[in-house]
């Protein structure tokens, strides 16, 4: 036998192996405690949605989910560590569609949405809600961007670069001559609580954040960024019905892998999320977060996460926003 063949055969050998034992791994899976990582801090709706799906989750997996937090850099340690673990499945992510805004955002995330990662399943999503306020003298959306008498406005966020931050961003550079001013806080509960103590004209972040707030009365909602209204808050309008078409923004809540994680995994884990999803408690506890459920398939969620990907370079053309 000559070298060359030899060469040759001891190579397909080793992938022939390699095959089979990925093979093996996938189908034992789970055989030990999955990690999922929240690269955000506890008690945000991201957090959030991890600890509502992660016990069902681990019943139909047969084994313990631990969820940790490993916060940082607007999410982008957590991602970029998920980026760079074995692909087997035992490490997986738990983020928003800030990773997408973050892709535009930063020179440099550590992480390619795109290229990197799986995304498993889009569990949920909320949009981004504007609230003044409750004694505000700003009654409406229309009143907040067109009033001559409104030359300049403070607005809240959860944070710079955060989507409720580039959206809020957007909607006045699109449709109002206002000097808006953004004061970023650290997460969408103390931006509601900057409306709720009158420090700003008016806050913005995602529904969750905000959900408790307006239906105890204590700010009150202007408009949500959704496409149609929602059934947990019929009576706030949508930005479209108002006449500002393309704000459409939602913060979506979603599952992934590293790229090349076996396809029998990644296939079974969005099959049990898609059940989970289906079940009667966990819908009314997302509901009553805030949250909508969406769920669907893995190949629907790419095409999600590459939609988001451009519409956050048309608001970063837009607005001139950046952190890089």
């Amino acid at each position: 036998m000559s070298v060359k063949s030899s060469v040759f055969k001891t190579f397909a050998c080793s992938l022939f192996f390699g095959l089979f034992c990925s093979t093996l791994a996938a189908q034992s899976y789970p055989d030990r405690p999955i990690k999922m990582i929240v690269p955000f801090a506890p008690g945000g709706p991201n957090d959030l949605v991890a600890r509502i799906i992660a016990p069902p989750l681990g019943e139909a997996l047969k084994q313990t989910i631990i969820i940790e937090n490993k916060a940082g850099a607007g999410g982008n340690i957590g991602t970029a560590f998920v980026a760079k673990s074995k692909p087997d499945g035992y490490t997986l992510l738990l983020t928003t569609s800030s990773v997408a805004a973050n892709m535009i955002l930063y020179k440099d995330t550590g992480y390619d949405l795109e290229k990197e990662f799986i995304g498993i399943v889009n569990m949920a999503s909320a949009p981004n809600i504007y609230c003044v306020p409750k004694d505000s003298v700003i009654v409406s959306m229309q009143d907040l961007l067109t009033n001559p008498k409104y030359t300049k406005i403070n607005y809240a966020s959860p944070g710079t670069g955060s989507t409720a931050h580039l959206g809020m961003a957007y909607l006045f550079k699109k449709s109002s001559k206002v000097d808006a001013v953004h004061i970023p806080y650290k997460g969408g509960a103390p931006a509601m609580n900057a409306a709720m103590a009158s420090e700003v004209d008016v806050a913005s972040a995602a529904l969750p954040a905000a959900y408790t707030f307006v239906k105890a009365n204590k700010i009150r909602a202007l408009a949500v960024s959704s496409k149609n209204r929602l059934p947990h808050l019929p009576e706030v309008p949508t930005l479209t019905e108002l006449g500002y078409p393309n704000q459409e923004i939602t913060t979506w809540a979603g599952i992934f892998s590293p790229q090349n994680t076996p396809a029998e995994i990644t296939s079974r884990i969005n099959n049990e999320m898609n059940k989970i999803l289906q079940n009667p408690q966990i819908k009314e506890k997302l509901l009553n977060s805030g949250f909508i459920v969406e769920g669907g398939s893995i190949q629907s969620f790419k095409e999600t996460i590459h939609q988001e990907l451009e519409f956050w370079k048309t608001v970063v053309q837009v607005t001139g926003s950046n952190l890089q």
